[in-house]
């Protein structure tokens, strides 16, 4: 399904039958967000697999599996039904050290775009660490959304701020890409590490951190018709 202008795993997941991938990057089959993303079959990352397909390439990966019904509670499987599909994705080699590396500067110097991000994965070890910086308008912080339904369900339940008569409003979605409207200044690093021990147990590492600052300004013109 891969074609010859793709670079990551995001550009051929998009052309998987029955895979759709939102602009958040949130993954779903055939309607159903999936509720987990493996990586050779391991919970790396917990919910944050934008990191992954975001930055494996293509050229790592050997296939992409779907498991239907997919229940991530070990205790649960025999007892309680799951509607909800999960992913796996099985790398080309067993022991491998990939990455994505990307520096781009505009000419004044004012603008830049830097992405260094090394990835180890093995039978037992999984490293996935990125550092990035950004000023040009690009979204950084869309990688370090999460995706867990479990975790992050309750804030579905929180209603919106409904404001004032006179206070200040949202700004309006722009008909062409957000990015060109974004005066951005952003760092961002992540660091995922998961060890797998004996008797099935495993210790793991999820280490986030970032800082954005966003610059924007509008116009917005409220008329009102009084009576008469």
């Amino acid at each position: 399904f891969e074609k010859a202008n793709d670079t990551s795993l995001e550009d051929v997941l998009k052309r998987l039958p029955g895979v759709e991938v939102g602009k958040d990057g949130k993954i779903s089959y055939n309607g159903q967000q999936i509720n987990k993303f493996y990586i050779e079959g391991l919970n790396l990352l917990d919910g944050k697999y934008n990191l992954a397909t975001k930055n494996i390439s293509k050229e790592d990966i050997a296939e992409i599996n779907v498991f239907k019904n997919h229940q991530p509670i070990k205790a649960l499987q025999d007892s309680e039904f799951s509607e909800s599909p999960a992913m796996n994705i099985k790398l080309s080699k067993k022991n491998i050290l990939i990455g994505n590396g990307r520096a781009g500067v505009s000419p004044n110097l004012k603008i830049g775009d830097v992405n260094f991000s090394p990835l180890f994965f093995s039978e037992k070890l999984q490293l996935l660490s990125t550092s990035q910086f950004n000023n040009s308008g690009r979204d950084l912080l869309r990688q370090f959304r999460s995706f867990d339904v479990n975790a992050y369900a309750f804030l579905e339940k929180i209603p919106d701020n409904r404001r004032g008569l006179l206070s200040y409003t949202n700004r309006p979605a722009p008909s062409f890409d957000n990015d060109l409207l974004r005066f951005n200044q952003t760092f961002a690093q992540s660091f995922n590490l998961l060890k797998k021990l004996p008797k099935d147990f495993q210790i793991k590492t999820n280490i986030n951190a970032y800082s954005n600052r966003e610059n924007n300004a509008y116009d917005y013109v409220t008329q009102f018709y009084l009576t008469g």
